[in-house]
């Protein structure tokens, strides 16, 4: 399944026994020699909840929550029923809400964004230089933790940039990095995630993103659309900086892996 084209392979293991999932993750991930997708996510038993949702990167890494795979996740769950439906998913973020419309859009409640977390640094707002320019990155929490960095444009080379601050000892936890561009009420955005690299879409980055546009007095609070290289999400940023995100959850196929 993927939502605008962030990819994973979803293994529904309260019906399928699923071990060692981080090389799975590996295994299934890699495009050209295998299925191909950004990582692995297994759908479990929850006491709490409708089910539990457990990431893994493309690097068998395990990520503490996706906001396009949260969509997914309800999509399954929502099967072939008529009407909205809401449904409840565990993550080691906590249990998230989503709701999934009779349009076949979910939304999912992503619970609130911070700006000092144990997996940000210090400081929430530093400059990095690389090159011949200097980068402005706002640490955000949506779950996991994010770097935000507002650009004129996507004009340069956003993969090495990223690594050099994902490789650097300023992200204990490693960190999902997102440059923004600013056009007029929305966002253009590229992300190059910790473990899967760039990918199409990162809906916790489209969540962070938004909350350091507003932050930064980029935007005002409420709506905003992000833009990413697979399609369009809507993220609703409250005053509170509690975080609504809004899109498209696709099946692409269906199949059985024998490993």
């Amino acid at each position: 399944m993927h939502g605008n084209g962030n990819d994973y392979v979803f293994i529904d293991a309260r019906k399928t026994f699923t071990p060692h999932p981080e090389r799975i993750a590996v295994l299934v991930s890699r495009r050209h020699f295998s299925v191909g997708a950004d990582g692995l996510v297994l759908i479990t038993e929850s006491e709490i909840a409708d089910c539990g949702m457990r990431i893994y990167n493309a690097d068998g890494t395990e990520g503490a929550t996706c906001g396009n795979a949260l969509r997914c996740v309800a999509k399954y769950l929502y099967g072939k029923r008529k009407g909205n439906a809401v449904f409840l998913v565990e993550t080691l973020s906590g249990v998230r809400k989503a709701e999934v419309y009779a349009s076949g859009k979910v939304a999912v409640f992503m619970g609130k964004a911070a700006f000092l977390a144990e997996n940000l640094p210090s400081v929430s707002v530093f400059t990095m230089p690389f090159e011949s320019r200097e980068y402005t990155f706002t640490a955000v929490s949506a779950g996991n933790p994010h770097a935000v960095a507002f650009v004129e444009n996507f004009d340069f080379n956003a993969p090495r940039v990223a690594r050099e601050l994902q490789n650097s000892d300023f992200f204990p936890f490693g960190v999902n990095v997102e440059f923004a561009v600013a056009s007029g009420a929305g966002l253009g955005m590229r992300v190059i995630e910790r473990g899967s690299g760039e990918t199409l879409c990162c809906g916790s980055g489209a969540c962070a993103a938004a909350c350091a546009a507003v932050r930064s007095g980029i935007l005002p609070f409420g709506k905003i659309k992000v833009t990413c290289t697979g399609g369009e999400v809507e993220v609703t940023v409250g005053e509170d900086y509690s975080l609504i995100l809004e899109g498209d959850a696709e099946f692409a196929f269906r199949g059985e892996l024998y490993i």
